[in-house]
């Protein structure tokens, strides 16, 4: 008994000490710890300030606008960067006077976030969408039919050669998709309210009261 608690014992603390060792690893591949991933070009970053009240009273420059904080802080890294404007979040945009990329944007970034004066940096750079083709099973070919040529949402496709949709919502997409605070009027000869894309506003859906406009109106 006395060697199988022994035995016990020393598995637990092998098991243990290993899944230390695979913890400290995921939490080295992570970004903390000063450990960032390789940056795409670009030339600005974005930079939120701490409350001044929280900075060291050494930090030269802790006090004043975003601007002069700014620039004291690219007096401090050594980097030609200059304030642009303050975003909604609190966050500053700051541009950089040369495009950077790659381990000199990753080391950039990561000098920054080092300073008291910050609360967090990251590179400032466009985003584009991959897709907005929607993953509906009822739109185009995801209903199983390869050419989209029976799919209900037809209308909305690009036109081809064979299919003349009337809508072509794929490449206005990928311009905007809109946003649910804008309601759009329709006028058609009726609406499936019951329709799961559709619905009304007061059970979660996005129609709003129509108005019957074709039949006469007493009074």
């Amino acid at each position: 008994m006395r060697c199988s608690q022994r035995f016990g014992t020393r598995c637990c603390v092998r098991v243990c000490a290993r899944l230390a060792l695979v913890w400290t690893a995921l939490l080295g591949t992570a970004y903390g710890a000063g450990v960032f991933p390789p940056e795409p070009a670009t030339n600005r970053v974005l930079i939120k300030l701490r409350d001044s009240a929280a900075i060291p009273r050494d930090i030269t420059g802790s006090g004043g606008s975003a601007r002069e904080r700014i620039d004291a802080l690219a007096v401090r890294k050594a980097t030609s960067m200059r304030y642009v404007r303050t975003l909604y979040s609190g966050a500053h945009t700051v541009h950089l006077t040369r495009w950077m990329q790659g381990a000199e944007l990753t080391g950039l970034v990561a000098q920054l976030a080092a300073d008291a004066d910050v609360e967090a940096v990251a590179p400032d750079r466009l985003k584009h969408v991959a897709s907005t083709v929607p993953n509906d099973p009822r739109y185009g070919a995801n209903n199983g039919d390869p050419t989209a040529a029976f799919t209900q949402q037809w209308y909305l496709l690009t036109p081809t050669a064979t299919l003349v949709s009337a809508i072509d919502a794929e490449r206005a997409w990928d311009l905007s998709r809109g946003a649910a605070s804008v309601p759009v009027a329709v006028v058609d000869t009726g609406v499936l309210f019951r329709h799961p894309d559709l619905g009304t506003v007061a059970h979660g859906g996005k129609l709003l009261p129509g108005y019957e406009c074709a039949v006469p109106r007493a009074g």
